[in-house]
């Protein structure tokens, strides 16, 4: 598994951790997810500042990207680490608490005009 999934994926799963009985909720290992997080990034003020912004908006994308790219980081650095998140998120994979996609685009030999994400479109949409 990439190591930037990983490390988004276990963002979201803390995001999720501080959102109270909603979150314990959703996946029974997030205690032992949160517990690995804090242990890694105790030492570390700037992923402690990351964990504590999710914490206080567990809805913001922002603080779950700069979380996500703390774990990363720290799963560079540290092999063990590595594998325990990934260890973490398969197991949450396989409990159904998250899903991990992965995307691949072969652009080779194509000629693209525009690209467009569409999520929600309320009325017409028209290009």
């Amino acid at each position: 598994m990439e190591i930037e999934a990983v490390a988004m994926a276990g963002a979201a799963l803390a995001a999720q951790g501080f959102f109270g009985e909603a979150g314990r909720a959703s996946w029974a290992g997030i205690g032992r997810l949160m517990a690995t997080l804090r242990s890694r990034l105790s030492g570390s003020p700037v992923g402690q500042s990351a964990l504590a912004a999710v914490e206080e908006q567990p809805e913001s994308s922002v603080a779950q990207q700069e979380l996500g790219t703390q774990i990363m980081n720290f799963m560079i650095e540290d092999a063990r680490f590595r594998e325990q998140m990934e260890e973490l998120i398969h197991k949450a994979q396989k409990d159904g608490a998250v899903t991990v996609a992965k995307t691949m685009n072969d652009y080779r030999g194509a000629t693209i005009d525009k690209v467009v994400n569409v999520e929600t479109v309320n009325g017409d949409l028209n290009f």
